[in-house]
């Protein structure tokens, strides 16, 4: 699974960074950022998704809060959290995956904030059983 997230990982920010880069003119708001490039949002969703059952999961971009770009991860079959430990070390698989990342989320950061209004923007990262649980969240701000 942690491959698999990695690769996705890599490929959609990149395309994340690609139109990031793009000047849009103006300096709109996150969320009309957002609806501004929608379709390479969806393009990147719909990538990733179609890969989705070897993935184990499926993947959409949203707004949250007027400066959380959220990338929210849910899983295709449900993780067992009835036990403590399990969780722990899913989140510490989610750590040790994201920081090898936290560069580029830091570079996608300070693009989006250059191209839109918003300050401090926050790149969120969030996991989630089928049943909409929160497995695991993680904001990268610096």
């Amino acid at each position: 699974m942690k491959k698999k997230l990695t690769t996705v990982l890599a490929a959609m920010l990149a395309l994340v960074m690609t139109f990031a880069l793009a000047a849009c003119g103006g300096k709109p708001s996150l969320a009309d950022w957002y609806a501004d490039n929608e379709s390479e949002f969806t393009a990147i969703t719909d990538s990733v998704n179609s890969q989705s059952e070897a993935m184990g999961c499926t993947m959409e971009i949203v707004v949250e809060d007027s400066n959380a770009l959220v990338f929210r991860y849910t899983l295709i079959d449900a993780f067992d959290t009835s036990d403590p430990a399990n969780v722990e070390a899913l989140g510490q698989i989610y750590d040790s995956m994201f920081d090898s990342y936290a560069s580029t989320f830091s570079e996608v950061r300070t693009q989006v904030m250059e191209e839109t209004s918003t300050e401090n923007v926050i790149i969120r990262l969030v996991a989630l059983n089928p049943d909409g649980t929160e497995l695991y969240s993680r904001d990268f701000t610096e």
